[in-house]
């Protein structure tokens, strides 16, 4: 949803999906003619790369006080990311940052999610769940295609029905993100996504 809703409003550039990042970031050092801008994209990059590099030490901090990734630790990762889905959306509405593809001032919404992002991909690889990715979706889609119960019914099929739910919802959250920028706005989206965190933190919590 974020990446959709961000990549067709203020810029060629993704929060979640840093692979699509290292790509335009290559196009545009190639100095082809396509449309890209460098900045935000390293930006972005450095920004995810933050927030998992400041996820891993909170995580550490709390394997040492409790000896395990505990289910508040990641309910309360996934409520910062939450909030920094609000304070984007509120830049938004108040037009701090203008819905443009120019302007350095976007620079602050890009490192803002990415790190969100970031740190919620170190989450899902930490809470055991290696069939779902917030971001990068090409290894789930190639297990999924070889998935020895790939047609099965019944038996031991979590592991497949996992890779095509993370597949169908980040087509879903893709679909979703793009109309909803393209009838109520890029904040609406930030909020809706902001409180899709905020229910997962209450699942991680109770």
């Amino acid at each position: 949803m974020l990446d959709a809703s961000i990549y067709s409003s203020v810029g060629r550039v993704f929060v979640a999906n840093m692979t699509g990042n290292i790509v335009l970031l290559g196009l545009a050092v190639a100095n082809v003619e396509v449309d890209v801008d460098v900045l935000p994209i390293v930006v972005s990059l450095g920004a995810f790369f933050f927030g998992g590099f400041f996820t891993g030490i909170m995580e550490r901090w709390t394997e040492q006080k409790e000896g395990h990734h505990s289910r508040i630790f990641i309910a309360s990762m996934t409520l910062l990311d939450a909030m920094i889905d609000f304070i984007s959306a509120i830049l938004i509405f108040k037009k701090v940052v203008p819905i443009a593809p120019s302007g350095s001032i976007r620079l602050v919404i890009f490192a803002l999610l990415a790190m969100g992002q970031g740190a919620l991909l170190v989450l899902t690889k930490r809470a055991g769940l290696p069939e779902f990715s917030n971001a990068v979706v090409t290894n789930t889609y190639i297990d999924l295609s070889t998935d020895k119960n790939l047609f099965h019914l019944c038996g031991d099929v979590r592991a497949r029905n996992r890779r095509a739910i993370s597949l169908v919802s980040l087509l879903i959250g893709s679909l979703v993100g793009a109309f909803i920028y393209k009838y109520l706005g890029l904040g609406v989206a930030l909020v809706i996504s902001g409180g899709i965190s905020v229910v997962t933190a209450v699942g991680w919590a109770i």
